[in-house]
């Protein structure tokens, strides 16, 4: 089945609803996990990995998934060339604790910023990409710039935290990406933090 047409199924989503299409149905982003199973989806990659919460929800939906995990383990700052002690011990913290989760599905782990993660990766050799990496402007921009050319087509394109917040560019980047490739069904989840996602064509 066409993969639009799983999601508005989904979501109850009628014709005539404006876009972002948000649906009839309290929604979040395991939902979209949902549609991904309900369309055989099999690889992934997400981009911001953190303590792997979301990383396991999408393996615990979609069977047999095997999920490239996305992360650095720290916090990227343009122009500082290393992290003080501090963020180092927080970093190994949180980077254990993804692992240990992680351990018991079908993962691979690149310990990378998004960018230097591109070369891992062919071009449209994934179904899904969720990107929920650094969250100003120019860094989500990027990421979806780059991230949705190793997304076959038909395949989903995804992120986290379409809302506003103190220098966060998510709205503002994804919305010009939208109109600049002129993206004419897309849809949010309707939650406290929601998700966007579209179907690449």
């Amino acid at each position: 089945m066409n993969v639009n047409k799983i999601i508005k199924r989904h979501f109850k989503i009628r014709e005539k609803d404006t876009l972002p299409y948000v649906g009839r149905l309290k929604s979040t982003r395991l939902d979209i996990a949902k549609i991904m199973a309900a369309a055989n989806f099999k690889c992934g990659a997400e981009i911001g990995v953190a303590k792997a919460t979301h990383a396991c929800q999408l393996l615990n939906a979609i069977p047999g998934l095997h999920l490239y995990c996305i992360d650095p383990w720290y916090e990227y700052k343009p122009g500082k060339p290393s992290m003080d002690w501090a963020e180092t011990r927080s970093k190994e913290r949180t980077m254990t604790i993804a692992k240990r989760r992680l351990s018991k599905y079908n993962v691979t782990i690149i310990e990378k910023a998004s960018v230097d993660a591109l070369n891992n990766i062919k071009n449209e050799s994934l179904d899904f990409v969720y990107i929920d990496g650094a969250h100003d402007f120019d860094n989500v921009m990027r990421d979806l710039i780059e991230w949705t050319k190793k997304v076959r087509t038909g395949g989903i394109v995804a992120g986290h935290d379409y809302c506003e917040f103190y220098r966060g560019g998510v709205i503002a980047a994804v919305n010009a990406y939208i109109n600049a490739h002129s993206i004419v069904e897309w849809y949010v989840t309707k939650e406290e933090v929601p998700s966007y996602f579209w179907v690449k064509k």
